[in-house]
């Protein structure tokens, strides 16, 4: 019987679980919280080390560890683990191995959720059968069956995901690559590298669409084996009518619309598909209009380059607001660019606000700073306030949302919440 140990019993490792029970295997969950088996998972057959010391002995003695991706895959304790003959695997990896269908994987810092919609919808709507899975919230194993009856199946993928990758998609799609997670990542090289992986094992009548504006794909690009495909949004979309704002959207759909016609799609069907496309929760989302003033849920926002990106996809006189949790980013480039985009009033939150200010301050910005705000309702009340009639209050918060709140989703569903307190 294959003894296989689980890292983390989120949503990827319960997928994994299920994958593995029900080929006979002797599953191990190991994770840092207490009491994480609910009514369900205590009816079967695992074992689960928990709480703050649940590494404190090791990994040894396991034929295979799967790790979910907020594990670090070079932990001390995982590399030890391999050393000592254990296959290091995730749910990412086994996916790749057991499709056989072809994939187009999409990664990026910023933009690849938005893009793997627009992909699916565009093929779609061309008549293929589509799976859209990965980090998009849809566990991949549980997803097999379903993906082996498709045509293509379409895998939004974070670096988390592609850094230990000895597979690669038919399809590569690469959105932007500047600087992310350095709060797990070793520094920006071993990040890039991460993200380099996602195309790395690709033939070469394979495919890579990159975007021509990110230096850092340009750079990449000399080094792939692959077919590079590039896509200039403002010379190659065959229309501007979308449904979503800003240029970083048309880029999007220049991607989304180039991806669909290497997978064999009608550009005119493809096209139609992609302006289906309205948007996501948490992604520039038009919550409400209140007394002449806008309010723009972009919690997802949890990047610098996103806020910024959030900020010119509106010319009206903005108040935002900006912070959180810290993962391990500069601010600087933002910090300059609030006197560029009508940018009224910023109101600071979280653990970065001071970092934050210290930029801020250290440009040309002369609007009005606030922070010290410790609740959403507070938070939204003060915006009121600031603005007046035809002003956007726009919640993009360039940074990770632990501390006040549970994740990005629960951050925005309550700046959502205290937006309908206003009314």
């Amino acid at each position: 019987m294959q003894k296989v140990a689980i890292l983390g019993f989120g949503i990827e490792g319960q997928d994994a679980a299920r994958y593995f029970l029900k080929r006979g295997a002797e599953i191990t969950i190991f994770d840092k919280r207490d009491d994480i088996l609910n009514a369900e998972w205590k009816k079967k057959s695992i074992k689960c080390v928990c709480g703050k010391n649940y590494l404190d002995n090791g990994l040894e003695g396991f034929d295979l560890i799967v790790r979910s991706p907020g594990f670090y895959r070079f932990h001390p304790t995982l590399v030890k683990a391999e050393k000592s003959g254990a296959t290091i695997t995730s749910t990412t990896t086994i996916f790749f191995e057991e499709c056989k269908t072809p994939i187009i994987g999409v990664t990026g810092t910023k933009g690849k959720g938005t893009t793997a919609r627009m992909i699916d919808l565009a093929l779609k709507e061309a008549g293929f059968k589509t799976v859209l899975a990965g980090n998009i919230g849809e566990p991949m194993l549980s997803r097999l069956p379903e993906a082996q009856e498709s045509d293509w199946v379409i895998l939004e993928l974070s670096s988390f995901q592609t850094i230990d990758l000895s597979r690669s998609p038919k399809i590569a799609v690469v959105t932007n690559i500047t600087t992310d997670h350095m709060d797990w990542h070793k520094d920006r090289k071993e990040y890039v590298q991460a993200k380099e992986m996602l195309w790395k094992h690709q033939e070469r009548d394979d495919f890579l669409v990159m975007n021509p504006d990110d230096k850092t794909s340009r750079e990449l690009a000399e080094k792939a084996q692959s077919k590079v495909v590039w896509c200039d949004y403002r010379k190659e979309l065959p229309a501007e009518n979308l449904q979503v704002p800003g240029n970083h959207n048309k880029a999007n759909a220049c991607l989304a619309y180039k991806t669909a016609l290497i997978a064999g799609a009608d550009g005119k069907k493809a096209w139609k598909g992609i302006q289906k496309f309205k948007g996501t929760e948490h992604r520039l989302e038009k919550v409400a209009e209140v007394g002449g003033i806008t309010y723009i849920n972009d919690s997802a926002a949890t990047h610098p380059e996103s806020a910024i990106a959030a900020l010119k996809a509106f010319r009206e006189p903005k108040i935002l607001i900006l912070g959180g949790s810290h993962k391990g980013v500069k601010f600087g480039h933002l910090a300059k660019e609030l006197a560029k985009n009508n940018v009224k009033a910023v109101i600071l939150i979280g653990q970065t606000a001071s970092e934050i200010e210290v930029e801020i301050k250290k440009t040309k910005y002369n609007g009005q700073i606030r922070k010290g705000l410790e609740n959403m309702s507070d938070i939204a009340q003060n915006a009121r306030k600031l603005a007046t009639k035809g002003d956007i209050i726009l919640l993009s918060p360039a940074c990770a949302s632990f501390g006040m709140f549970e994740n990005y989703q629960d951050r925005g569903e309550q700046f959502k919440s205290a937006v309908q307190g206003l009314r």
